[in-house]
């Protein structure tokens, strides 16, 4: 009897109710090319914990898996037995609106924990691509922090509690329901952020907050890259609540759908009560007039809301889509846009977006030529983007290979560890050590490749 055959067995006869086991559609889990040799479905957290600690006693591997809206992200796990599915566990287990506050499964949806708090006005401000299908669990682990994060911080800030079950087996609950929750290591966010490679979730209590009454933004062009990302800049310097403030490129959004007032734009989006709203609208159009804009204009409420979600998801190629990312000061930006006409010299035009407000810089282009034409490219994007880096000045930069071909994964360093200190990856290879000593989940697929 093979391995799989017995941990199949064990689980079958302890937990028939609570876990579903199957070897069924199997290739809907690939993770970065690889496929298990089963899928587990825990509906309780006693039924991960013997998951795991069964899979620990017969040496098999475990890939914790939600929305799977991630799964071609980072390296290819070393090994890849069990895929351990969160989607069963999916209730609503407190909603405590006077609290502001939700305490859910990590199967729960984005947009399901979007609709509760929206009940009452208000809302946990997640904004990751495609809300149906990323799981509360899978932003949590992946710290997957959208535009928005200019307004509500990032994903790993609005946890205020996690029950999980460790790489060892171990079952523990990090935090409180009370806002100062923490008494010596935050362990809510060394575990959000670590992709499952020391822990599933299976409790979250997330914090809330009131939703502003309507929204709007304003769009302004230019025909230079230089002048939108210095107009992004001057418009931070000023005292205004943005929710997001985005700069991207004609490309990046059908004509069909927005008439672009320029090559680039800028998009600046508040929220609030509907004079307030206007008064923070009429300052940002007002800034933008002084500018070297070549037009801007208003939107309302809907098409604010449908801006945002068209800039932050990838564009439609024909073919398999390379995305390049860069993180930095804002006054990098400009230097990441360089990076990639550098990087893609014949291309006619490669569609960007940026975070204007946190330094973030995202491109993408159609999967096309050589897998060296493109190991060469990723090379030159990240030595550009680099070059930026002071660590005197404080001036750091991180770059990320966040899509592409397995064989590109596997010629490059994907979580851009050449600009992570040595001592804080040796750090983050003890803590794996310690948390999941016998590299039961996520083996290789992290950051260094622990």
């Amino acid at each position: 009897m093979s391995l799989i055959d017995k941990f199949q067995n064990s689980i079958e006869s302890e937990f028939a109710e609570t876990c579903l086991v199957s070897a069924e559609n199997l290739d809907s889990y690939r993770v970065c090319g690889r496929v298990p040799s089963i899928v587990v479905s825990p509906k309780s957290h006693e039924s991960v914990v013997r998951t795991i600690s069964l899979a620990n006693e017969l040496g098999l591997k475990i890939i914790p898996c939600g929305g799977l809206t991630n799964a071609s992200k980072g390296y290819s796990p070393d090994a890849y037995d069990i895929a351990l599915s969160t989607k069963q566990i999916s209730d609503v287990i407190d909603f405590l609106p006077n609290d502001l506050t939700a305490v859910v499964g990590p199967g729960v949806t984005v947009k399901k924990l979007n609709q509760l708090a929206n009940q009452e006005s208000q809302t946990p401000g997640f904004d990751p691509p495609s809300p149906e299908f990323s799981t509360i669990g899978g932003v949590a682990m992946t710290d997957n922090s959208g535009p928005m994060q200019l307004k509500w911080g990032r994903a790993r800030d609005r946890f205020m509690k996690m029950k999980v079950v460790l790489g060892n087996g171990r079952s523990n609950t990090y935090g409180a329901l009370v806002v100062k929750n923490v008494t010596g290591y935050d362990v809510l966010r060394l575990l959000s952020g670590s992709w499952g490679s020391l822990a599933v979730v299976t409790e979250l209590a997330v914090r809330l907050y009131k939703k502003p009454e309507c929204s709007g933004a304003c769009i302004a062009g230019f025909d230079n890259a230089n002048d939108v990302f210095e107009v992004s800049r001057k418009l931070l310097q000023h005292p205004i609540s943005y929710d997001f403030l985005e700069v991207f490129n004609m490309s990046r959004i059908s004509e069909e759908n927005f008439q672009l007032p320029g090559k680039y734009c800028l998009v600046a989006a508040v929220s609030d009560f509907e004079d307030g709203l206007k008064e923070q609208l009429e300052r940002i159009e007002s800034l933008l007039g002084k500018e070297k804009c070549k037009d801007f204009y208003r939107l309302d409420d809907p098409q604010t809301k449908k801006i945002h979600s068209s800039i932050f998801n990838p564009p439609f190629f024909e073919n398999e889509v390379i995305s390049f990312r860069a993180s930095g000061r804002l006054d990098q930006l400009p230097r990441f846009y360089d990076a990639t006409l550098s990087a893609f010299p014949s291309a006619e035009e490669v569609p960007f977006s940026a975070h204007a407000g946190s330094g973030i810089f995202q491109c993408w282009v159609d999967r096309t030529g050589k897998i060296e034409d493109l190991h060469k490219s990723w090379q030159v994007f990240s030595s550009h983007c680099l070059k930026g880096s002071n660590e005197s000045n404080s001036r750091y930069v991180n770059v990320f290979l966040e899509k592409g071909p397995e064989e590109l994964f596997n010629m490059n360093s994907v979580w851009g560890e050449d600009s992570v200190s040595p001592l804080a990856l040796k750090l983050m290879s003890k803590i794996k050590k310690k948390l999941d000593p016998n590299e039961t989940l996520s083996p290789g697929r992290f950051i260094n490749k622990i």
